[in-house]
């Protein structure tokens, strides 16, 4: 009987130890979670513990602190990027609009001739184009970012779509004294996407290649691995520090030093890609800037 006694004496002197010092370990983890919530420490909470159960729940919170950790970087990058949105936008609006006063301004003036009237007519004018397009761009791409953006995935020949869009800037080649040179397969291609989407993609590639192109444009459609690829290359100015990485982001301009932006065509256009399934790509070969678009073949 005394051998009995001793043993669950024993016993229950091995489970007192292990029961404070469980609670010990319990109290230190709450010390480090304290820790790391007022931001003193950016350590995580200990694994080496001896029980199995606290350290199942040790790693949960390690977890949980690095969704956390992601979570508010993310919050971060997003509050950056819509700063960085507001005062690219900020600037896009104030720059033409404060040229159009400007211009107007300089209208009012009594003494000035007829002739310089009617040219800073035709400046605030174009001013009061581009200030508009900016606007339209805006509203555009906050729709097509929205979930709620229609679109319909449809069978439509691809090669038509390309060509009828390139003959509707054919006014636009010959103004900037542009030759084009076109490659288009002959093989009929069907893709299966949304025709009006694809078409403003296009139309805002060809706008782009136009707006920067300091030489050459080329644009080529074919058929590569089940997909629909376009192709548009233009050449670009050497002193154009672009990258390309960073050209589909809101705002981004090749000169760092300055707040101007090339607009949101690109954005757009990779949005638009997206919601169809597409992809789209662009890099920087020696003097040639070229933007790949890929939309998925039925047939």
């Amino acid at each position: 009987m005394i051998y009995v006694v001793v043993i669950m004496s024993i016993c229950i002197i091995v489970f007192l130890i292990r029961l404070i010092h469980e609670r010990r370990q319990i109290r230190e983890i709450t010390v480090q979670l304290k820790d790391y919530n007022k931001e003193t420490t950016e350590m995580k909470v200990n694994l080496s513990l001896t029980n199995k159960h606290l350290e199942a729940l040790a790693v949960e919170i390690n977890q949980t602190i690095d969704q956390q950790a992601e979570a508010n970087a993310h919050t971060y990058r997003i509050e950056r990027e819509l700063k960085q949105a507001i005062a690219g936008m900020s600037h896009d609006l104030r720059t033409p609009l404060t040229s159009i006063i400007g211009y107007l301004q300089l209208i009012e003036n009594k003494k000035l001739d007829e002739a310089k009237k009617d040219e800073y007519l035709k400046i605030a004018q174009k001013r009061a184009i581009r200030l508009q397009k900016l606007l339209n761009d805006f509203f555009a791409l906050s729709i097509v970012d929205s979930e709620d953006y229609p679109i319909e995935r449809e069978a439509a020949n691809m090669n038509s779509l390309v060509m009828e869009t390139l003959l509707s800037y054919y006014d636009q080649f010959e103004a900037m004294d542009f030759q084009p040179v076109v490659e288009i397969t002959e093989k009929e291609l069907t893709g299966l996407i949304d025709e009006n989407a694809s078409k403003r993609v296009v139309e805002n590639l060809l706008s782009n290649a136009i707006q920067h192109s300091a030489g050459d444009i080329r644009v080529s459609l074919d058929r590569q691995d089940g997909f629909a690829v376009l192709v548009v290359k233009n050449k670009v100015k050497t002193t154009d520090k672009i990258q390309a990485e960073k050209l589909f982001e809101r705002f981004y301009t090749t000169d760092q030093t300055r707040q101007s932006s090339r607009g949101l065509g690109l954005t757009i256009v990779q949005s638009l890609m997206n919601r169809q399934g597409g992809e789209i790509t662009a890099q920087l070969q020696g003097e040639d800037f070229i933007i790949v678009s890929k939309w998925e073949l039925i047939k």
